[in-house]
């Protein structure tokens, strides 16, 4: 269990979001700050891939995006075709949050190129889909959840059934282009 004294007080990480010293687990706002301050404490070149992806997930979970958006860049750029993997859904879901679904498309097709097609794995396609989705461009959207869909072997998870359902009221009586 993580621990950090913010302001005189004690603050305990219980599962993915800070709580104070009766177990109560405090607002956004607080799980920001007290994120930014437990990882300005640690050294974070001596953690693994492994360790800052957990530490990025806790950032995500306790509304500390622009964190976990770091976390996750930085397990990218000393990373390889594993990492990458299992960072692609998470940042490009981060980046999304951000309203930045262009940079999360930008980070897919940079992936592919670099480790081929087979990076881009259902829930990274998912996520790119939901990124075409936010831009309105319907057909790419298809495209990326119809393959997420085939790789799944026919089944879709409950994301890729929300993008579904996005693309079928956007397009449901208009003629794709």
């Amino acid at each position: 269990m993580d621990q950090i004294i913010y302001e005189g007080q004690a603050y305990y990480r219980t599962g993915k979001q800070w709580a104070d010293s009766r177990h109560i687990i405090v607002c956004d706002e607080l799980q920001h700050e007290l994120n930014a301050a437990f990882l300005q404490m640690l050294d974070l070149e001596q953690y693994s891939n492994w360790d800052l992806i957990r530490l990025a997930d806790q950032c995500k979970a306790s509304a500390s995006v622009f964190d976990a958006i770091r976390l996750y860049e930085r397990v990218l750029s000393r990373g390889d075709a594993a990492d990458y993997a299992t960072v692609l859904p998470r940042l490009t879901s981060c980046y999304r949050i951000q309203g930045q679904p262009k940079k999360a498309i930008n980070l897919a097709i940079e992936a592919s190129k670099r480790f081929g097609s087979g990076i881009l794995e259902p829930m990274a396609l998912t996520s790119i889909a939901a990124a075409y989705c936010d831009l309105n461009d319907w057909k790419r959207a298809r495209k990326c959840a119809d393959r997420a869909f085939a790789e799944w072997h026919g089944k879709a998870s409950p994301e890729l059934r929300a993008v579904y359902e996005r693309i079928r009221l956007n397009t449901e009586g208009k003629r794709e282009r």
